[in-house]
């Protein structure tokens, strides 16, 4: 899975943003991986529910609104990159 991180980080470079936002992307990422692959999912098979069921978790562990939205926009371009270059066919997106 990280291979999808990699790929949209490099994609992300066009935008020449800070070394430290292309970290961001990649650590806010790699958790929601970790999160998803600890319930046995795959990017494939990933559904709408998963996210909002993230958040919430996110939510309950008192994280921050800035992180919360971080997070969703980082998934959001993430999902958004996947789709448009057809990486997976995965209705959620």
């Amino acid at each position: 899975m990280n291979e999808y991180i990699n790929e949209y980080i490099e994609s992300r470079k066009k935008d020449k943003l800070s070394e430290l936002s292309y970290y961001i992307y990649q650590k806010q990422l790699e958790k929601f991986f970790k999160y998803i692959e600890n319930k046995n999912l795959t990017i494939v098979n990933v559904r709408r529910s998963d996210v909002e069921e993230y958040i919430a978790r996110l939510q309950e562990e008192k994280s921050s609104i800035s992180f919360i939205n971080q997070m969703i926009s980082s998934l959001k371009g993430f999902f958004e990159y996947l789709k448009e270059n057809k990486k997976i066919n995965n209705p959620m997106v």
